[in-house]
């Protein structure tokens, strides 16, 4: 007997192709901005932990500043406590009511009390010479910046109501009375009269020269001629090396009658050299 065999054939179900709907579209760009959003929630996070664990350094710092503060107050306390006790045992030898253990300790005491005056005078002593040596720096730095400078006392000062052109004035000097040849070639940065105007009185100039080879031409052959005219020509310094160099004067005058060498520093002109020494102030 011959058995059929009907051979059943299986129909897969049509597969669904992708869809490219709008809504299928919206639903990536959320998942998208989710996720960066979720991306810098994160940083914020990480940013703002970061930000508390510094805040918690600094406020551990501050509580060791406290505490050392807090240490810092009861010394003063106990210092305080033991000066205090110091007061009342000199009291008490002044009285003449405690023993010779007691006076002894007492001494003790106030000879440490002694030292540590001592001390701090030092230290104010050393603390006043070095700004004393920042002032001399500073005030030798301004003679330096003043090289270029002369001053001339008796240069004639016209009465009021006439123009004083100061530069032409010292010009005419220096042609006609130091008989230089080179005036015309001698510029000068600026040249002007010091001081207040007074009826019969004739202010200072202060000239400063554009070169000063040329200033130290002018100061010596004016040194060379002094005898020879009214007008005096000096230095320009400062009011307190002017003091300085006044005060040490006699001691310069009394050498050089002597016969000794006596000179001041160009570069620190308060300074006076006798025979090659140093003369203190």
């Amino acid at each position: 007997m011959a058995v059929l065999v009907q051979t059943a054939t299986f129909v897969h179900p049509k597969e669904k192709k992708p869809s490219n709907s709008p809504r299928k579209l919206l639903d990536e760009d959320d998942q998208e901005k989710q996720s960066n959003m979720s991306d810098k929630i994160t940083a914020q996070v990480e940013t703002i932990c970061q930000t508390l664990t510094s805040v918690e350094s600094r406020l551990q710092n501050l509580e060791n500043i406290f505490e050392r503060a807090s240490g810092l107050e009861k010394s003063i306390s106990n210092f305080g406590t033991e000066l205090s006790k110091l007061n009342n045992k000199t009291k008490e030898i002044e009285k003449g009511a405690i023993d010779e253990k007691t006076a002894s300790d007492a001494n003790t005491a106030m000879a440490l009390t002694n030292t540590e005056i001592e001390a701090s005078k030092k230290k104010e002593m050393t603390s006043e010479n070095k700004i004393k040596e920042l002032e001399d720096k500073l005030l030798y730095q301004e003679v330096y910046d003043r090289r270029e400078n002369l001053r001339f006392f008796g240069i004639p000062e016209p009465t009021s109501g006439t123009e004083d052109h100061v530069p032409r004035v010292v010009h005419k000097f220096l042609k006609e009375e130091l008989e230089l040849e080179i005036t015309e070639d001698i510029e000068f940065q600026r040249a002007h009269r010091i001081g207040k105007k007074k009826t019969g009185e004739t202010r200072p100039v202060i000239v400063r020269f554009l070169r000063f080879p040329e200033r130290e031409i002018v100061f010596k052959r004016a040194r060379k001629m002094q005898e020879e005219t009214n007008v005096k020509v000096y230095t320009d310094y400062p009011k307190e090396i002017r003091e300085r160099k006044k005060q040490q004067w006699p001691r310069m005058k009394k050498a050089r009658e002597e016969g000794k060498t006596a000179i001041f520093l160009k570069s620190e002109p308060d300074k006076l050299f006798i025979n090659g020494h140093f003369v203190l102030k």
